[in-house]
């Protein structure tokens, strides 16, 4: 497991950079409206082995929703929609580039406010299964349970090999 000297900041950048993690965040995000920062969170929380409750869950969705609404969200919309004219302009593709900083440099405020939220709360004192707290965090977006199981052992089998 991670030590909890890893900022969630470098353990998501690192996690989202596996194989295969960005593409079931992303699979997450536009099927179950989840939000990736969330599931990273989720999954840091699981290597701090601090425990997502339902109070703490409604607090960092409370904590995050209005930027993720106002500022995340649009971002990664504009930037979605130049995708397809970046390949035909360079400065289009420029201008794409710029917006996908922006909304990166966003979502790091999310996480950062994330982490420092959960810094307050203490570890357990025996270790949490590994993946109760991504469990926790898709079953209440309603993810069907074979595709609930299925991430799950992707996101634990890539946590496993990199913490």
């Amino acid at each position: 497991m991670t030590p909890p000297t890893v900022s969630l900041w470098n353990f998501a950048l690192a996690l989202y950079a596996a194989p295969g993690v960005e593409n079931v965040c992303l699979r997450l995000q536009d099927d179950f409206q989840a939000n990736t920062n969330m599931v990273l969170w989720s999954c840091w929380l699981d290597a701090q082995n601090i425990r997502l409750t339902p109070e703490r869950l409604e607090q960092a969705h409370e904590c995050i929703a209005s930027w993720d609404r106002a500022v995340v969200a649009p971002l990664r919309q504009l930037r979605r929609d130049l995708k397809q004219h970046a390949s035909e302009d360079h400065q289009v593709g420029s201008c794409r580039q710029a917006i996908k900083s922006a909304e990166l440099a966003a979502e790091k405020v999310e996480l950062d406010w994330l982490e420092a939220m959960a810094g307050d709360w203490p570890a357990e004192t025996t270790p949490l299964a590994l993946g109760e707290n991504v469990l926790h965090y898709l079953n209440t977006l309603r993810v069907p349970k074979n595709l609930v199981e299925e991430i799950l052992a992707y996101l634990l089998e890539e946590m496993r090999s990199k913490y």
